[in-house]
């Protein structure tokens, strides 16, 4: 369940007092419970402690202090940390808040630097924080709060003489709507990286969501307010930039790597360091999984001018009583976190990028075609089926003149045009269209065009582009993933928990499905084989390697030629099934597809996508 609770606050100041009562209340009493219990005396000072904390501290501390095993103690500029050695071999530091959280005044606002000084000294960095408001769906494990700015360090157990570490950053998915970094704890992958010897720091952080973070409208545009979820995560670079030395990481040596709108924001993170002349600064490489700019739709989060959500602001501002206000963004601080988080992350107002003159001057495909992002190699790629899970239904397909409905507007309302561009489509074979090794048996020639169709527009057209414009000017590596995996695989947190057997064999190869074989999770999952694990340990070893040598080819991964040495371009393809070998092959699946888009954007005036 989502924690919800009365965020107002009287000052922009009042967060640090709270965190600073907080903190003293934990340092006191937390001891004294865990020493002599729960006690007449002490009821009335615990009552009075809970009362000045959010859900998010009390997930952080009591769990941090009641639960967890304590580790080694790190010093850095930020605070005092204590880690979590629950898990042989390794140290976590968990729950690190890296911003004042974003509560009362400071609702909606940019995101501040936590200050040491309201930190506790030392702080038990031993359990995750909550997650960022979102569905309550999602509340899995350890509820939702917006105090949830943080981030979480897992590192090998090691002596400070020590070589730093090189270190992975990673930026989580969900639609920019949902998420949060407890799902994909990184663990299995450090693991891996000191078997192999090459032992890598992980990172990842928590960040605002929905309307929590990526609300548009011309009143936030006006005060600055724009894009916070993306602000959110360049600060928690910045603090792992400024503190990761402490940690035993070496801060120029990071790779951000993202998955879907993790993706998307890795990118608008490599645009930012473009933008303000930062190239190297803060992430050194970049892996974006299944999420690239410059797509027909721009993927599913577009840049877009405030002006465009207006109408549903207004309606946002009606049903929280804001209409008539001088200052609509200081009413909606003052509304209720129970009345304002369902409007927020239920209704549409916005998980889009804005355009707001500042971190975006114009739309994404236009950055893609003058490719505007920072100067460093990157590894993209994506998988076979990308678009089955966003099909209405996929047990009942969009046929032709739905799919023709579906294209139309992407070519200027273009009816002729997208009726050639569908047939072309239709005219392939299933295989091309992407059914894979053990595909559904049932699924007919009508479902596997619609997943092309659905697939190429959110993602594939994006992604070769995104391809082909960075290998003209950094060193550039593809992959498609084509490995089936395990049916028991839709169970973990991050897929989709209580699908039938039925649905996860129909969307096949889906989108995210190489999530568990980059978090080095396969190997738990029923009716893994030794191709998953193979598939999985050749990833790992891929994203390893470009860690330390910002190059993904080392010992147990096949050659991975860069994307430019061939015409084509080149990926790596990741399947281990059937006839199926890890191997690098020409980018040329659905070739007549693309070279139709192409034809279409030129017929329309419009640039090719590559």
């Amino acid at each position: 369940m989502a924690s919800i609770h009365n965020t107002s606050q009287s000052s922009p100041g009042a967060p640090i007092k709270r965190l600073l009562m907080s903190n003293l209340c934990w340092l006191i009493f937390v001891p004294l419970l865990l020493s002599i219990g729960l006690s007449i005396v002490t009821i009335p000072y615990i009552t009075r402690c809970v009362a000045a904390l959010s859900p998010g501290s009390i997930a952080r501390a009591f769990a941090a202090s009641a639960r967890q095993a304590r580790g080694p103690i790190v010093y850095a500029a930020a605070g005092t940390f204590v880690a979590n050695a629950s898990i042989a071999g390794l140290d976590q530091f968990l729950g690190i808040p890296y911003a004042v959280p974003p509560v009362g005044d400071l609702r909606f606002s940019n995101p501040q630097p936590f200050p040491p000084s309201a930190l506790a000294n030392p702080f038990l960095a031993t359990a995750y924080g909550p997650g960022c408001l979102q569905d309550p769906a999602f509340a899995l494990y350890n509820g939702l709060s917006e105090d949830c700015l943080t981030l979480n360090i897992v590192r090998p157990q090691r002596r400070p003489s020590e070589e730093p570490l090189p270190v992975l950053f990673f930026i989580h998915g969900g639609g920019n709507l949902n998420g949060q970094s407890i799902f994909y704890n990184g663990t299995a992958l450090v693991q891996y990286s000191v078997q192999i010897g090459r032992p890598v720091i992980y990172v990842s952080c928590n960040y605002r969501l929905a309307g929590f973070g990526f609300l548009n409208s011309p009143a936030f545009q006006a005060q600055g307010l724009s894009n916070l979820g993306l602000k959110d995560q360049y600060l928690a670079l910045e603090w792992t930039h400024e503190n990761i030395a402490s940690f035993g990481g070496n801060p120029n040596q990071t790779i951000v790597f993202g998955e879907s709108a993790g993706a998307w924001d890795a990118q608008a993170q490599l645009h930012r360091a473009y933008s303000l002349n930062q190239t190297n600064r803060l992430f050194q490489g970049m892996i974006t999984q299944s999420g690239s700019a410059g797509g027909l739709r721009l993927g599913p989060l577009p840049v877009e001018a405030p002006s465009t959500r207006a109408p549903a602001f207004q309606g946002l501002l009606h049903m929280t009583n804001c209409t008539q206000a001088s200052d609509s963004v200081a009413c909606l601080r003052n509304v209720d976190v129970s009345v304002l988080s369902p409007l927020l992350v239920e209704g549409d107002f916005g998980t889009s990028y804005t355009l707001d003159n500042d971190w975006f001057k114009t739309n994404s495909t236009a950055l893609m075609v003058d490719y505007e992002l920072a100067r460093i190699p990157i590894i993209h790629g994506c998988n076979l089926n990308e678009g089955s899970i966003f099909l209405p239904d996929p047990f009942n397909p969009p046929d032709s003149g739905a799919l023709v409905e579906y294209v139309t507007p992407l070519l200027d309302n273009s009816t002729s045009l997208a009726k050639d561009l569908v047939q072309v489509y239709e005219k392939l074979t299933s295989e091309a269209l992407g059914k894979g090794y053990n595909g559904d048996p049932t699924a007919n020639h009508t479902f596997w065009t619609a997943v092309a169709v659905y697939g190429d527009v959110f993602f594939h057209l994006g992604g070769r582009a995104f391809l082909k414009q960075a290998s003209e000017r950094v060193p550039a590596w593809g992959y498609s993933f084509r490995q089936q995996p395990p049916l028991s695989q839709l169970n973990l947190s991050y897929e989709y928990p209580g699908s039938s057997e039925a649905y996860a064999k129909r969307i096949g190869v889906h989108h995210g499905a190489e999530l568990a074989y980059v978090f080095g999770e396969v190997s738990h999952l029923e009716g893994a084989t030794a191709g998953d694990m193979q598939v999985s340990t050749t990833m790992m070893s891929a994203w390893i390697s470009f860690a330390y040598t910002l190059d993904p080819n080392a010992e147990g991964v096949p050659h991975w030629p860069r994307y430019s040495e061939m015409e084509s371009g080149v990926r790596l393809v990741l399947a281990e099934q059937g006839n199926q070998s890890i191997s690098a092959q020409p980018d040329t699946l659905r070739q007549e597809v693309y070279e139709a888009w192409n034809a279409a954007m030129v017929h329309l005036g419009r640039e090719p996508l590559y």
